[in-house]
């Protein structure tokens, strides 16, 4: 077997040996000087060429090194293939220019020099630079290289898109396993073909078995459109409500190819619906009972107790409505802390007082009147909401501190009180709506109020936070606002 037929079947096998880029350019060095009689060849890839290839071209630890240098040295990577070596050196612009990093170049004159582009997808990434052919190299050499290489860059370029295509299916596959909802893909039969991550932990968690799929699937097969909403409730040992949405996709003929299922556990939302609407029953049929007992009410003490009562479901009523509603819509305008001090001190002092207890405004910290956005009537309102949670449950002449703080994004209002000071101590559920609710209905609670839950969602409306802890011997009860208010 002469060395031509050697050089191509060795390039054959480079080609089909699967991603090894440098294996395949030294197969085309030596194929190319083999062809042409050259003594010396190599391929330079320059620039940030070698970049492309660099996942078959030099091991990590390599590549590592080779950046590090190039950031100290500040010179740039070049790739550098010869017949028998694939390696990346710092680029030298002398045998750059020269064409000549063999090393065997360094000790011999450069008589003739043949060079073609290797160009990939459109763009030049480098050059085959053939040396010194006795004669000199024909204008035969130059047509059968550029046909060559045409076809070695076809094959590059269809490995640089098998890669790139798989890099998207892993990228793909990734954004399918992360997404919240449960999603299974299903054949035209409806076998399952592919699911997520959050699919199989819905349905089957830690492999716990489902027979739901066979009676959701038929029904999607038999439904006359190709898209719905559908609800599906899991019986033990799940104990889940499942909101589906289905689509069915065909092909050019019309037929089924594929139906995409996409399932939501709604399970703690319909929970919760139930719940509203359970305390919504009870709290009608509370006004309803008040308000008969107040026309029969003859004495005004009665009658204003009676009110006062009514009030104070009508408000939780208001305000329950308006945290099942979503973010609150509030209007955000420049204002500083003084004029939120000024709504709110009168009101504070005026509650405090009624209920014997004392009032003491501490000096703020440094920048802690500066400006913000925010809407200082809900703020107001919500330290007096606040407040009024601390009349009620303070022993009369208890103290209640009231400072500023200033931090570097966020202001916050402050009220410190000592913990012997309560007649029981705060309970932090009074801060969740929902672990109010669950409360009121659970224990039998006769009373309900939601004023610490609406402050709180006072607070999320303006990107802010509200907190109850135990410092100490304190009890502090603290509203934070962002300075820039967003």
């Amino acid at each position: 077997m002469d060395s031509m037929t050697c050089a191509i079947l060795e390039l054959w096998r480079a080609l089909a040996s699967g991603p090894n880029m440098g294996r395949l350019l030294e197969a085309v060095v030596r194929t190319a000087e083999i062809a042409t009689g050259a003594p010396f060849g190599e391929i330079l890839l320059l620039g940030d060429s070698w970049t492309r290839l660099e996942y078959q071209f030099a091991t990590p630890a390599e590549l590592s090194v080779m950046k590090s240098l190039r950031d100290v040295i500040g010179k740039n990577i070049i790739g550098v293939i010869t017949r028998d070596s694939a390696n990346l050196k710092l680029e030298d612009l002398s045998s750059v220019q020269l064409h000549a990093a063999h090393p065997s170049l360094m000790d011999i004159s450069i008589l003739n020099v043949l060079r073609l582009p290797l160009i990939v997808d459109g763009r030049e990434i480098g050059a085959l630079n053939l040396y010194n052919k006795p004669g000199g190299f024909s204008v035969e050499d130059s047509g059968f290289l550029t046909s060559f290489l045409e076809q070695v860059t076809s094959a590059i370029e269809h490995e640089l898109l098998r890669v790139k295509l798989a890099k998207v299916e892993n990228r793909l596959n990734g954004i399918f396993e992360a997404i919240a909802d449960g999603i299974i893909v299903c054949d035209k039969s409806g076998r399952p073909a592919l699911s997520n991550r959050a699919f199989r932990e819905m349905l089957f968690p830690q492999g716990t078995p489902n027979h739901a799929l066979s009676a959701i699937l038929p029904a999607l097969l038999a439904h006359p459109d190709d898209s719905g909403i559908q609800e599906v409730v899991l019986l033990k040992p799940h104990e889940r409500i499942i909101s589906s949405s289905f689509v069915r996709t065909r092909d050019k003929e019309g037929d089924i190819q594929e139906i995409i299922l996409s399932m939501r556990d709604v399970t703690q939302r319909k929970r919760q619906d139930q719940k509203f609407l359970q305390l919504i029953s009870i709290l009608v049929r509370r006004l309803a009972t008040l308000a008969a007992s107040m026309r029969k009410a003859k004495k005004v003490s009665r009658r204003l107790r009676l009110q006062m009562r009514i009030g104070r479901i009508v408000r939780n009523l208001v305000r329950l409505s308006e945290i099942k509603a979503g973010p609150l819509r509030v209007e955000k305008l420049p204002t500083d802390t003084q004029e939120i001090m000024d709504a709110f001190l009168p009101r504070a002092k005026k509650t405090l007082s009624r209920h014997k207890m004392v009032f003491n405004l501490e000096p703020p910290q440094p920048n802690a009147n500066d400006s913000l956005f925010a809407d200082s009537e809900a703020i107001a309102q919500a330290l007096v909401s606040v407040t009024g949670f601390h009349a009620k449950r303070l022993k009369p002449g208890s103290v209640m501190a009231f400072l500023q703080e200033a931090g570097e994004k966020s202001i916050s209002f402050v009220m410190k009180t000592a913990l012997d000071a309560w007649k029981t101590p705060p309970d932090m559920r009074f801060l969740d709506w929902n672990e109010c609710v669950d409360w009121f209905l659970g224990e039998g609670n006769r009373a309900l109020s939601l004023d610490l839950a609406f402050v709180r969602h006072i607070l999320d409306a303006h990107k802010g936070a509200f907190s109850c802890s135990v410092e100490g011997d304190k009890v502090a009860f603290r509203l934070t606002l962002p300075r820039g208010g967003f």
